[in-house]
């Protein structure tokens, strides 16, 4: 099983950022570092929900077995449910989300045209079509899988490919419009990065929701590392922070509706240190995850919610069980309930059906069907 409290996949030192990736990999693993700002206690292990309005969800399994190995990301393409997994032989598994069972699996170790070394994040075509982009960290390299050739017996059809010559570590690059992708990441400036369809830097935009003028750039993209989610038209993106509970919305053009806060306060616990000559963020066990996730449909946000100390959840930390719900406005209005902490999540476009990734008691892909949970009203 995936250790949660261990650092993510992150891409092999291939570039001359490798100081840099060093750097964010000590980070995100140390559990001996000293923690943070303030240094107070750090309070209960688990946030509690208690006084907010909760709707429990029950969840069907879509598809575990031996093949599932560390499923760590998720996506719809068209009708398939698309899974890419850390250690399996197959590096993604396609399942039908009309006629669940045993999953088409294809991925191919290597850096040839077709093969992946590290799926990183992933990033469909939208409008009920079944093509997907791949986002290989290792590579730096878009990649677009079409999987319309799967009924007619054949496998997915890897086409273009893309090389990103972005001087920075990008943490999920996802098409805006035809010809351009947006990306958050480690960045000198800046919170989102503007790529242009050959692969190069077209500008940065916006700002981090609370800049520190003591702490370096570089330190502060970690402490408001964030994950991105688009709304099925591309106007607008939503970046919900890693290490607090802050939602940040804005425009296709990348300036800033605003940032919100969550019903519950989770704030960064951290402290400046040195390692291989640059400054880090040292975290400690007292270190809390807020939104670990982050989906979208064309009327809400679901943020993936932790509220979880290493020290309170050693192993299990940034996994989750609470989806916390908010309109494209900022305004919170729900917490929908899972039956099993899970690390990533997706929705439909309609907003009706959530798909997750569990790891524990096994692996295994997770359906809950909410639309008749989800509505309009606001919080008390």
């Amino acid at each position: 099983m995936l250790n949660a409290d261990s650092a993510p996949p992150i891409p092999r030192t291939r570039s001359r950022f490798a100081p840099l990736l060093i750097v964010v990999v000590l980070c995100l693993a140390s559990v001996q570092c000293r923690s943070g700002i303030g240094r107070t206690d750090p309070g209960p292990p688990e946030l509690s929900h208690e006084g907010l309005r909760v709707r429990g969800l029950s969840g069907q399994v879509l598809f575990d077995g031996p093949s599932l190995a560390i499923p760590v990301d998720i996506t719809i393409a068209g009708r398939y449910v698309v899974v890419a997994d850390l250690s399996a032989d197959s590096m993604f598994h396609v399942i039908d989300a009309d006629r669940p069972g045993v999953p088409f699996q294809f991925g191919r170790r290597g850096s040839g045209p077709g093969e992946f070394e590290n799926a990183w994040s992933m990033d469909p075509t939208g409008g009920g079509s079944a093509e997907f982009w791949v986002y290989d960290a290792d590579l730096a390299r878009m990649s677009l899988v079409s999987l319309n050739e799967l009924e007619a017996g054949s496998g997915p059809v890897v086409g273009r490919m893309i090389n990103l010559e972005v001087p920075a570590i990008l943490t999920g690059p996802a098409w805006i419009d035809s010809f351009t992708m947006v990306s958050l990441g480690f960045f000198s400036r800046g919170r989102i990065a503007f790529i242009s369809e050959d692969g190069t830097l077209i500008r940065t935009a916006g700002t981090l929701p609370e800049p520190l003028s003591s702490t370096p750039p570089e330190v502060l993209q970690h402490v408001f590392q964030a994950t991105l989610a688009l709304r099925p038209d591309r106007t607008l993106l939503a970046a919900a922070t890693r290490h607090a509970s802050n939602i940040e919305i804005y425009r296709a053009d990348g300036s800033a509706v605003g940032v919100f806060q969550g019903p519950l306060l989770v704030e960064p616990r951290f402290e400046i240190q040195t390692s291989a000559g640059r400054p880090t963020m040292a975290t400690g066990s007292d270190l809390r995850f807020g939104y670990i996730d982050v989906a979208a449909s064309a009327e809400h946000i679901f943020a993936l919610f932790s509220g979880r100390t290493r020290a309170g959840f050693p192993g299990s930390a940034n996994f989750g069980r609470f989806v916390h719900v908010f309109d494209w406005s900022g305004n919170f209005e729900q917490v929908l309930e899972l039956d099993a902490s899970v690390l990533k999540i997706t929705v439909d476009e309609r907003g009706e059906v959530l798909y997750a990734t569990r790891h524990e008691p096994e692996p295994a892909v997770m359906r809950y069907e909410f639309a008749d949970t989800v509505s309009t009203s606001r919080r008390p």
